[in-house]
């Protein structure tokens, strides 16, 4: 997809949504809502810039390290059922995980999850 801002009748594109390093849908409309916010105090280009360059923050979707093929993921900031299924969703593939937690509780009785349990 792409990311338009329109204002006026006029529309420019901002850039590809793959172009935002940081994987997922929630991510997308992150950055949607950061170029609202900030229209007019920063430029699209450095909206862009930052999009190329951002990893992410510690325990996000963070990339731990890769081997014999096969990327593992630190999501553990992803401490309810909302957060976590927003972070499987943001993968292409089916990915296997798993996931631990002291002192929380939750359901994911009601979500779709179905794809992601294969």
């Amino acid at each position: 997809g792409v990311i338009w801002y329109a204002e006026d009748g006029n529309r420019r594109k901002i850039m590809n949504a793959d172009e935002i390093r940081i994987p997922g849908a929630h991510n997308i409309a992150n950055y949607m809502a950061a170029i609202c916010m900030t229209h007019g105090r920063v430029t699209f280009d450095n909206v862009c810039d930052v999009a190329h360059e951002f990893g992410g923050v510690e325990h996000r979707l963070e990339l731990v390290r890769t081997l014999n093929g096969v990327k593992y993921y630190n999501d553990s900031i992803a401490s309810s059922p909302t957060r976590t299924i927003a972070g499987l969703k943001a993968f292409d593939r089916k990915e296997a995980g798993t996931a631990g937690a002291t002192g929380t509780a939750g359901t994911l009785e009601g979500n779709d999850v179905q794809s992601h349990q294969d």
